[in-house]
């Protein structure tokens, strides 16, 4: 992943960035984010362990920080995308802060 967050960071300026992810460390989480002034805008949707294994621990879910969408055993994709993005105005502001 470091290698295409290196790519997009050097050729970025514009678009839009969607990154659909797993477990991942918390500093490709970070580096992902970083990219918000480089393109146009990020959205990271992370699925937690707990949305696939029914026995593992469920996290918080939903839209968790600016652009990160956790889905969880709780908080089916759907559910998190539609809910993240529905929010009006407030959403709006939220989504132009990760530019």
């Amino acid at each position: 992943m470091r290698g295409t967050i290196e790519a997009l960071s050097v050729t970025g300026h514009g678009g839009a960035v969607v990154a659909v992810v797993g477990n991942v460390a918390e500093a490709e989480l970070t580096a992902l984010a970083r990219l918000r002034g480089q393109v146009g805008s990020v959205t990271i949707v992370q699925f937690d362990r707990s949305s696939w294994d029914p026995l593992a621990p469920w996290e918080r879910g939903g839209l968790v920080g600016a652009g990160l969408i956790r889905v969880t055993g709780e908080r089916r994709f759907a559910d998190t995308w539609n809910a993240a993005f529905q929010r009006g105005a407030r959403t709006a502001a939220l989504l132009g802060g990760l530019r």
